[in-house]
């Protein structure tokens, strides 16, 4: 079984920010995808690629501030890898991150675009700050990278546990935790929706 490769990519404005020896993150996590790209064409045999695209605005509006989120298939499955690979090239990073949502779209996007022939692998590729929840509540990335998934055994707390670390943040009634807690459950729904899925 072959398989379906979709790349989930954040192309939030910390993306922007340098990676060492590569330039920006986003440059760096497109290298990545071109060294991919080419070893799976490589194989030639049926693999297809496709990509997903996620941010966020950088300014919320609204009382409490929400932001608007930007979930964009830029290329459904395909064998076109140099097509691919120009759409790839042309993305740009800007705002904020609400991965939640980009992990919530894909569960319900990915069941109807990949072959059953195949076997489906998201690949999320991104700087790991969530930044905008599920409610569009958006939070300071400085106060989420603050909050360790991880308790003193090395087993990850649960989305519970998460929901209520880090930073209060008065304006929502909710703290920094809040956007981690989000992604760990879609992530976990993702897997939950797809059994098939292999997640990375």
């Amino acid at each position: 079984m072959q398989p379906d490769l979709l790349y989930l990519l954040d192309i939030s404005g910390s993306m922007n920010q340098a990676y060492p020896g590569s330039g920006t993150k986003l440059e760096a996590a497109q290298q990545a995808i071109l060294t991919l790209n080419e070893m799976v064409a490589g194989l030639d045999n049926g693999s297809r690629v496709a990509l997903v695209t996620f941010r966020g605005s950088g300014r919320g509006r609204g009382n409490p501030p929400q932001y608007n989120t930007y979930i964009t298939v830029k290329q459904g499955f395909t064998t076109n890898y140099a097509r691919f690979n120009r759409r790839l090239l042309q993305l740009y990073a800007s705002g904020g991150t609400p991965t939640g949502e980009a992990l919530e779209t894909l569960t319900q996007y990915l069941p109807g675009a990949w072959d059953q022939a195949n076997r489906p692998v998201v690949i999320l590729l991104s700087d790991g700050v969530p930044t905008i929840d599920l409610d569009r509540h958006g939070f300071s990335d400085q106060y989420v990278q603050q909050i360790g998934l991880y308790d003193s055994n090395g087993d990850f707390y649960s989305p519970p546990q998460v929901r209520g670390m880090g930073q209060y943040f008065g304006v929502y009634d909710e703290y920094a935790g809040e956007p981690l807690a989000d992604t760990m459950v879609a992530v976990q729904g993702l897997k939950t929706a797809l059994p098939p899925a292999l997640v990375y």
